[in-house]
């Protein structure tokens, strides 16, 4: 009876003692601190999340200095020594700081034009005829990027590569560049700060980064649509997957932590801005 008394008191102690520290993608932030708060109350295991970018949550895990990254990278395995287990999804909006503007339509053509430096002013003609109607101001567009590796810049100029055979000739595809036009910040909060600040700017951001900063977020024409990043179908979002050590020292509590998620996340993951992946999205995207 000692003995069981005993094992339970140190299973208690485990439990309550428990912190597993994890970085990376900028994009989960708040979705990743809800679903933390919700499985130390179910657990009693503190997890802590430092949001430093995807390229910078992998670099921390293969330096043993975190228990787990988040990453919208599909890092390439060199060795069978770590996994990517897939986690969320989401919508990556444009966002813009214009006044009197309250509905913008561009495309993957303008918006590689604007990064590739070629479109500079709100009034050109080619984002004119996107917005029939709209009084679009005779001003500077202030291109907003980021400067740090970013998962999200990752999905944003795969879209571009994919649209633009300017764009995939000049840049490709890639989580950080040197950019040809714009100012650099670090994180999806840093540039959804620099959109709120500065007029007439224009940016990419996680959707619900966007929400959470009241920022204005311009539709998507596309194929022959228009797509809005509030709704499910839109074509410019991102993935996001844990990248940890198979035999870790905490690893199997990370895969205890997804496993939670997947179980009871859904509702977490949807108030905070992203999507559940389903069961499809769960097995296409499993690292083997």
């Amino acid at each position: 009876m000692m003995r069981g008394f005993l094992l339970l008191f140190l299973s208690a102690v485990y439990a309550f003692s428990l912190s597993i520290d994890g970085c990376g993608a900028t994009f989960v932030t708040h979705a990743f601190d809800e679903l933390s708060k919700a499985y130390q109350k179910k657990t009693n295991i503190s997890i802590t999340y430092t949001p430093i970018g995807s390229s910078g949550g992998i670099k921390q895990v293969l330096r043993g200095k975190a228990d787990f990254g988040v990453s919208e990278l599909e890092y390439k395995l060199e060795d069978n020594s770590y996994q990517l287990i897939p986690f969320v999804k989401g919508n990556i909006s444009l966002v813009y700081n214009l006044d009197g503007v309250d509905r913008l339509v561009l495309d993957a053509d303008v918006i590689s034009q604007i990064y590739l430096g070629k479109i500079t002013m709100w009034s050109d003609e080619r984002i004119k005829a996107l917005n029939l109607g709209v009084n679009l101001p005779d001003k500077k567009i202030n291109v907003v990027h980021r400067y740090d590796g970013s998962g999200t810049t990752f999905a944003f100029t795969s879209f571009l590569d994919k649209n633009s055979k300017e764009w995939r000739d000049k840049f490709g595809v890639a989580m950080a560049l040197d950019w040809a036009v714009g100012v650099g910040k670090k994180g999806n909060l840093g540039v959804s700060e620099a959109i709120k600040q500065t007029p007439n700017s224009l940016g990419y951001v996680g959707y619900s980064h966007a929400r959470n900063f009241g920022l204005k977020k311009a539709n998507l024409a596309y194929n022959d649509k228009i797509y809005s990043s509030d709704k499910k179908g839109y074509p410019l979002r991102s993935f996001s997957y844990f990248f940890l050590k198979i035999d870790g020292e905490k690893s199997q509590d990370v895969r205890r932590f997804i496993d939670f998620i997947y179980r009871s996340g859904d509702e977490i993951i949807n108030e905070s801005g992203l999507i559940p992946l389903d069961e499809n999205d769960k097995v296409r995207l499993s690292i083997r």
